[in-house]
């Protein structure tokens, strides 16, 4: 098991990022948006660290298995989305290679999602001038809600604000070895995360 403070650049080393089957959905809800969006806000306006928590991943052949850390991933590839709809083209493109797969025609997300999410995430990602006022749960709903408290910065710090979360180190990812790495952490996952709402645990083989 190996594990390393970096920054959201790290993806960029993961040809795909998978949710496993045994996981829940995306479940996060307006109060852990509003931590997550204030606490990154909060770090960029005093210039000061902050920890996001951690990525926890097991790598499969040309993928790799998100064992823990989808809400966080999930809501931060929103938010950078988000931010990036507010930028020029050629400043947002820079960005891109964070979110989206690499030698792909289509734009396909880095990160794959379970079938009940994965048509929304794309369109949120893919769709530079998509617009959904009405939902206020899931994936849709945190795109509303990050959208609207973009209105907090001013047009000309967006860009510094994207750079600064994308660059600064708010992460640990840790790599897991063989399959007691992977099955002592996501049994930890398991107790200590949200109610799992789709599926049971499960053991890991």
């Amino acid at each position: 098991m190996e594990a390393r403070e970096c920054n959201f650049w790290f993806i960029v080393d993961e040809n795909e990022l998978k949710i496993p089957f045994a996981q829940r959905a995306y479940v996060w809800k307006q109060e852990h948006w509003e931590r997550f969006f204030d606490d990154l806000k909060d770090s960029f306006e005093s210039q000061k660290g902050h920890f996001l928590g951690s990525v926890v991943i097991k790598r499969q052949g040309n993928y790799s298995m998100i064992i823990d850390g989808q809400q966080r991933l999930t809501a931060f590839s929103i938010l950078l989305k988000a931010l990036c709809d507010e930028l020029e083209a050629d400043e947002s493109d820079h960005f891109k290679i964070l979110l989206f797969k690499r030698y792909t025609k289509n734009n396909e997300p880095k990160i794959t999602h379970l079938e009940f999410d994965r048509k929304k995430y794309a369109k949120v990602l893919q769709d530079r001038s998509f617009v959904n006022t009405k939902d206020k749960d899931g994936v849709f709903g945190c795109f509303n809600y990050f959208k609207t408290r973009i209105r907090d910065f001013d047009k000309s710090d967006i860009f510094e604000f994207v750079k600064y979360i994308a660059d600064s180190k708010l992460w640990v990812v840790v790599h897991l070895g063989d399959s007691k790495d992977k099955q002592r952490i996501f049994d930890s996952v398991n107790s200590a995360g949200e109610k799992l709402t789709q599926q049971p645990k499960q053991k890991i083989s």
